[in-house]
This record gives structure tokens, sequence and C-alpha cells, in this order.
């Protein structure tokens, strides 16, 4: 759990809507399951998609001005009366004057509480992502890059291309496989293997800014609409581009405790997972 001040939290009924600092917040994310579309005529590549779309549970320590309002929201819900409600999440500059990263968490109803302590769990029916400050919009005295440089430049192409570039702190994964495929038959008197259909694994990477294009990927493909992109990779290292293709979002860390800094706050640091189909 990770407790930034610099993370605010707005919950409809709690402190009349007013924002609070929690004591602790758990990761938010939302993981999409890789669906094999695979056919026959497929002799190439195996083909994914993106599947099933879940929202794990959110664990928070409220502010504690907040625990008789939670709790009464608890209550509701124990008693079956309507309590689902829309909580909204920010992210604010280091000089606390501006939201950079504010996430919709829709349709959360609470599963436990424990007043002692002011734990709350909810669950999460949908996440939204309203606003995304790529670093140096925010004005000035806003800085909320992580202290690491960036190492990767990457564009994020697809149906309404905003020729964006988005900055990556950390960058792993992607290599292209080769599956092995037995194809001995019966008169064979050695084991016979072939080389079978090619893969790219997962590709993960942190983002220390973030533009339309990569919230527009993130909600189409939540959403079953236009999913596929392409990710040109850029390594500011002078290793050659990579070039992905077809790819979606499997995972998307939009709060991850373990991305507060040295300095106690919670920086713009969107850790995305995705899964390409080719990679050139």
């Amino acid at each position: 759990m990770a407790y930034a001040p610099n993370i605010k939290v707005k919950i409809p009924g709690v402190l009349d809507g007013t924002a609070f600092v929690p004591h602790g917040l758990s990761r938010v994310s939302v993981d999409i399951k890789a669906r094999e579309m695979t056919t026959g005529l497929d002799v190439e590549y195996r083909l994914y998609g993106p599947g099933a779309v879940s929202f794990p549970a959110v664990t928070m320590l409220v502010a504690d001005a907040a625990r008789l309002d939670v709790a009464d929201w608890f209550g509701d819900a124990a008693q079956g009366r309507a309590a689902r409600k829309n909580i909204t999440i920010e992210i604010w500059s280091n000089d606390f004057t501006t939201p950079v990263m504010r996430v919709m968490l829709n349709d959360c109803f609470p599963v436990s509480y424990e007043n002692e302590l002011g734990a709350l769990q909810f669950k999460v029916g949908s996440i939204e992502v309203s606003k995304l400050e790529p670093i140096g919009t925010a004005g000035a005295g806003t800085d909320v890059r992580v202290v690491e440089p960036a190492t990767h430049l990457l564009e994020i192409r697809g149906a309404a291309t905003l020729n964006e570039v988005n900055h990556a702190t950390y960058l792993s994964g992607g290599a292209p496989t080769i599956e092995i495929t037995e194809t001995t038959i019966g008169s064979d008197r050695f084991l016979t293997i072939s080389p079978g259909h090619k893969t790219v694994g997962e590709v993960v990477v942190r983002f220390s800014s973030a533009g339309e294009d990569l919230k527009d990927w993130i909600h189409d493909t939540i959403n079953g609409n236009g999913w596929k992109r392409g990710v040109t990779v850029n390594p500011l290292n002078g290793y050659p581009d990579r070039r992905f293709k077809d790819a979606f979002p499997t995972r998307v860390l939009f709060i991850n405790p373990f991305a507060v800094k040295a300095n106690g706050k919670m920086p713009l640091a969107l850790d995305v997972t995705f899964k390409p189909i080719r990679v050139e």
C-alpha cells in the first residue's frame, strides 16, 4: 500500500465530496485477458485479441475525518440500500497546484470496512481515465517527472494518430519466440522437431508522460473498439527502433504503490503491459 501526499480521493457523500489524502492506497489497475484467435489459416504468427476485462478490488486507509461517512456508506451497502458510487483519484503535481492524472472508478461498492484502522476495501465496476497531463503542460513549477531520465520514446499509432511522443523510463520484454513443433511420422526412427508458430512476448512499459493516444488506446481496448495499435519504440541508447504490430494492453497500473519516490510523492508513472502480435 502506498502513502503519498499528492494523491487525493473524492467519494460522493464522504466529507461532502471534499477531496482527502488517504493514509494508504493499494494498486489500482485493470487486467485484460489475452485471448488466442489463431485459426488453421494462420501459419506464421499466433494471433491474440483482448478478452475478459476485470478490475481488482482496491484497499484504502481512509483519512481520519472521513471514517464516519465511510462507515455509513458500508452500512448502506450491508442493508441492501443503493451504495454504488463513482470515486475520483487524482495525482497532483509536486507543488500541489495542478492535478496531472485523474482516474474515475465507476460503480464502486464497499465489500469490507474496519473502522478502527479505517481500512476500506471496495469493488470497482469500471475505470475511466479523464485526465492525463504530459510532462511540461501543467505549468511552471509543476514538474511531475520521475527521478529517472527517459530511456525510450514511444509512438502509438492507430485510427486517430495524434503524432504524440510518450516518454518511458523503463521498458522490458517483447522478445520474438519460435515454437518447437514435433513433426515425427511413423517411419521416422528419431524424433523430428521443426519450427512452428512465432509469438511475441508481452512488453512492460513505465510511461513518465502520456498523451491522449495512450488514454484512447486504453479506453478502446476496455470497450472492445478498434484496439489494434502499432507501437514504435525508440531507445535513447542508440539501439535500433522496434516496431510492434497489432498490439493491445493486457494490464494497466494507474496507481502503483512501488512507484512512490524517495521524496514520498507519487509521480505520473503509468505502468502498461501490452501484447503485440508481430515485431519488426
